[in-house]
């Protein structure tokens, strides 16, 4: 088997579902294990990604399904903003992360943000409607 098969076997098994709940309830418990937690889980899930920050991580995927096909439970919170505001959204999305907040603790986030693309549509109540749009999603673990 290739390494992202036998990857995606263990990701998508009982094993590796409770070896990601675990790291992610440790996460819930002490934010500031969340750097950690992220550097553990990068290589499972994002084997080729080349450079990313320990305290977050955002990246543009090709592909979906990496967070989709693993066992644990999430929720998403995606924002569809027009595409050329994307790099600024980003930008903006980071400095939140790096600012403490007004009680002086960091946010941080326990799986990547995924943005993705699509192009303008002509359906009145889309949020894509006559734009270029950028998806901006922001999963928590449930």
């Amino acid at each position: 088997a290739t390494p992202l098969a036998t990857r995606s076997a263990f990701l998508g098994s009982r094993a590796g579902g409770a070896v990601m709940e675990g790291l992610l309830a440790l996460a819930a418990a002490d934010p500031a294990s969340t750097p950690l937690v992220n550097c553990a889980l990068r290589p499972l899930l994002y084997p080729t990604l080349e450079a990313a920050e320990s305290s977050y991580l955002v990246q543009c995927n090709e592909h979906r399904g990496s967070s989709e096909s693993v066992g644990v439970r999430f929720q998403v919170s995606e924002f569809a903003i027009p595409a050329e505001r994307c790099a600024s959204a980003l930008s903006e999305l980071v400095r939140a992360l790096q600012a403490p907040t007004a009680s002086g603790e960091r946010l941080y986030l326990s799986f990547p943000v995924d943005i993705r693309y699509s192009a303008a549509d002509d359906i009145w109540l889309s949020p894509a409607h006559g734009r270029a749009t950028a998806w901006i999603g922001i999963p928590a673990k449930r």
